[in-house]
């Protein structure tokens, strides 16, 4: 979050370090992801990508778990940016439309229509990046020109370094500047063949394993890249769409 200035470099920090791509309001998945790992809440480090809103009906609750880890850096994903308009009423009229088809629908059942107001507080202290050492994090892009001087949508919202990634060679760099570059917002699904599991591309790091469709959330250990995910999310929300067409149970 915008105030934590804690030191989380390998040398001092003495917690497991972790990742974790759009939860998309699947507390569900959320949950067993922390579970698998054995997450230490007061111990461990939990860099989680953002889009923690839209799609599934427990944003509130997302939130909730995820504000009792004492070592967390929260990435503002666009989704969380769409929740964020809509409730402080500054979403165009014309957008509406598409936010709630978007998972929208999902988040208004969580949080009604006058959420507390520490939900909005969350989402408004999400970073646009995060650098750790000879890494960085982002939600969905990393701009090429200098990062403090990028608007927030060059991180939100372009996909331009991920499709660059999917497109280069074995053991090519897209972006020198960094070691390791993790990514969410880009489904993996839409990279055939490679099903819902992280992506390892040049040297960046796919990990929106499309929970708010029929993929997993994913949690990754950034300094043993082991990985692990949740039950397919639409399977622990059988009577809900997320942002499928369809239920689990109508499949």
């Amino acid at each position: 979050m915008k105030g934590n200035k804690k030191n989380y470099n390998k040398e001092v920090f003495k917690g497991r370090r972790f990742v974790m791509g759009d939860i998309h309001g699947g507390y569900k998945a959320l949950v067993e992801c922390l579970s698998k790992v054995n997450f230490d809440y007061k111990n461990d480090l939990l860099i989680q990508l953002g889009d923690v809103c839209d799609g599934w009906s427990e944003t509130k609750e997302v939130i909730d778990e995820l504000l009792k880890i004492d070592n967390l850096i929260f990435l503002k994903g666009n989704h969380d940016a769409w929740t964020l308009e809509y409730y402080t009423k500054n979403m165009p009229i014309r957008v509406v439309g598409a936010w709630l088809c978007q998972g929208g629908e999902g988040t208004k059942l969580s949080f009604g229509e006058n959420p507390d107001k520490k939900y909005l507080d969350f989402l408004s202290s999400g970073l646009k990046y995060y650098e750790l050492e000879d890494k960085v994090f982002a939600h969905g892009n990393i701009p090429s020109f200098e990062l403090k001087s990028a608007d927030e949508n060059s991180f939100i919202w372009e996909r331009k370094l991920i499709l660059t990634a999917f497109k280069s060679k074995k053991g090519e760099i897209v972006d020198n500047r960094f070691e390791e570059i993790y990514l969410g917002h880009t489904p993996v699904q839409n990279f055939p063949p490679n099903g819902d599991l992280p992506i390892f591309m040049s040297n960046v790091i796919a990990i929106d394993t499309g929970a708010a469709f029929d993929g997993k959330v994913t949690i990754l250990d950034i300094d043993t890249k082991e990985y692990h995910q949740s039950t397919e999310v639409m399977k622990l929300y059988p009577n809900e769409k997320g942002r499928n067409d369809y239920t689990y149970n109508e499949s």
